[in-house]
This record gives C-alpha cells, sequence and structure tokens, in this order.
C-alpha cells in the first residue's frame, strides 16, 4: 500500500501493461484509488481521544443567520474585522483580517471562550472553541478552537468538511453496517461491501441496472435511495469509515448498553 504522499490525487489507477494490483485494494474488480491510501493510512488510529474527523465548517453561523444580504455576502467575502483582541488564527478560520477596517466589513466585538457541539465522522463531539459577537449576525458566531487538533480536512480545505457524503449504521456487532445508495428505478440494490485496512475501511454499494421493460421508451429521471447491508470482518473499532472517492461517512451506532466496543 502507498503511504507518504500528498493526498491530493483520488484518480482510480487501474492496473496497466507491466504493473500487478495490490490484492489488498481489489473487491470483486473494484480498483480502490491509490489517493485514498495516502489520505487515510496516516490516521492515528490508537490515540485517545480519537483524532477529529470534522464534517462540518469550524465557524458556524447560527440557524437565525444574518441580518441582511450585505452582511451575508460580506461574510462570503471574508470581510471580517476585529474591535477587540481575536486569537490570529481564530480569524483565519472565518476568512477574515486581524487589523484594519473596511467599508462594510462585519465586526467582532466581543470574544470568549466557551465548548460547543461540533459534527464529526463519529457524530456531536463537544470541543473547545470561542464564541464571537459579530455585527450583522442574529446571534453569536461559533469556532473550533483552533488548538483542537482536526485531522481531516486539511486547513485549506474546510470546505470539503460540509459536503456530507452520507451517513452509515453500524449494529452492536460492530461489524454489520448499513448505508444508503442512489440509483434509478432500475437499479438493483443487492449489497455492501468493503475493503478492510488497518485505519479506515471504503464502503461502497453493489448494485445492476436492470433492463429497460419491453416496449418502454424513457424512465422516469427520479433518484431512488436504498439502504444496502455488509459485514466487516472485523470490528469498525476506531477505523474511518470512507465512500469509494475516500470522503468519511457519519457513523451512528445502535449499541446495547452492555456492548463494550462502541468507541466514539
Amino acid at each position: 500500500m502507498e503511504t507518504g504522499l500528498e493526498p491530493s490525487s483520488m484518480t482510480d489507477l487501474a492496473a496497466g501493461p507491466g504493473k500487478t494490483r495490490d490484492p489488498d485494494r481489489v473487491c470483486n474488480g473494484w480498483m480502490e484509488p491509490t489517493g485514498l491510501a495516502r489520505l487515510w493510512s496516516a490516521f492515528p488510529i490508537r490515540d485517545r481521544p480519537r483524532p477529529v474527523v470534522l464534517l462540518e465548517h469550524p465557524a458556524k453561523v447560527s440557524s437565525q443567520g444574518f441580518v441582511d444580504d450585505r452582511a451575508k455576502v460580506a461574510w462570503g467575502s471574508g470581510a471580517i474585522r476585529a474591535a477587540v483582541p481575536v486569537p490570529a488564527d481564530v480569524l483565519a478560520r472565518l476568512g477574515g483580517d486581524v487589523a484594519g477596517s473596511a467599508a462594510g466589513a462585519l465586526i467582532i466585538t466581543g470574544a470568549a471562550r466557551t465548548r460547543a457541539s461540533f459534527l464529526t465522522d463519529r457524530g456531536a463531539r463537544e470541543l473547545p472553541a470561542f464564541e464571537l459577537e459579530i455585527s450583522g449576525l442574529h446571534e453569536p458566531c461559533l469556532v473550533l478552537d483552533p488548538e483542537v487538533p482536526v485531522w481531516w480536512p486539511r486547513a485549506d480545505q474546510w470546505d470539503s468538511a460540509e459536503q456530507l457524503a452520507g451517513t452509515a449504521e453500524v449494529d452492536g456487532d460492530d461489524l454489520t453496517v448499513h448505508f444508503s445508495a442512489g440509483g434509478s428505478v432500475l437499479t438493483e440494490f443487492v449489497r455492501a461491501e468493503f475493503v478492510e485496512h488497518e485505519t479506515y475501511v471504503v464502503g461502497r454499494p453493489i448494485t445492476f441496472e436492470r433492463p429497460m421493460p419491453p416496449g418502454a421508451t424513457a424512465i422516469p429521471a427520479a433518484l431512488i435511495v436504498r439502504t444496502v447491508t455488509g459485514k466487516l470482518t472485523r470490528p469498525l473499532g476506531a477505523r474511518v469509515l470512507v465512500n469509494e472517492w475516500g470522503h468519511p461517512l457519519l457513523v451512528t451506532r445502535t449499541c446495547r448498553e452492555e456492548t463494550l466496543n462502541c468507541i466514539g
């Protein structure tokens, strides 16, 4: 398995002339993209507390949102200034500047340390944060404390965290996994299959397309979502469950109270 490389390419590298496929990365003819190993093989699975795999942006605006469209545009463009002391790396997570002023910029008028809930691949976790009073927002903004070690995504790829790839449910045995798959009205949803590694597991749905019914000229353009199920060869534990493109899934668990191997 390839490791130690930049997690940039997610290209599926099928074996070509003179090349052999790594059997640990092939499942029923599907070749795991090399980028997945580059990204996830270094995940520090034995660290406690488990490193954060963040599934939302580290700067959260409440559901009340902005006071007007001008404030929303200023937020999106990073036109944010601090009128009170704010750590530079906290302000950087807003895309703003530490000092100075600009016409139409949002102004941070208060900053306090707190704890807040952030969505991770193992559900919501309460983590150290900053609560910022900002003009143009109906309610304070919550920013994940930069001192909290976030393993994924990289600091320059926060938008990746907001693209939730899906959810998976793991039974109390920590082996049986259910997740959603999409298809058309002709899709037959068969099962889930997995390529397992020491630090991560790749889950993918197995489906096939039924032929068009005799005489049919078109099918409804509707997305059909069904649950597929599969079983791991060993407990998921603290491993990261990712889809076939390497994006982590939100794992929820249906563990009974007496089950001891539910690692959050």
